[in-house]
């Protein structure tokens, strides 16, 4: 197995992410205790937003951008819905 440096790699956005998360939780620690419990109030209440979905944002031929601001907010925070061109 040859050890490579492409950015798609499932595994590299894995430790990018966690890498991420350690760095969130280190700030964590120097904040006060009712700040630090709104962090895990917003991880308890992230399934009330499964019912907002995001519409199309890429339509047509040749390609149009039709996203709203909102769907890519929910694209980018909640749904996984990148602006795929299909050719």
């Amino acid at each position: 197995m040859a050890f490579n440096f492409d950015p798609y790699q499932t595994v590299l956005q894995v430790i990018w992410a966690i890498g991420w998360s350690m760095i969130v939780l280190a700030g964590l620690v120097w904040l006060p205790l009712p700040i630090v419990g709104l962090f895990g109030r917003d991880d308890r209440s992230h399934n009330l937003f499964d019912g907002i979905t995001a519409g199309p944002l890429v339509r047509g031929t040749p390609p149009v951008f039709v996203g709203t601001l909102r769907d890519c907010l929910v694209s980018f925070l909640h749904q996984f819905n990148p602006p795929i061109i299909y050719r």
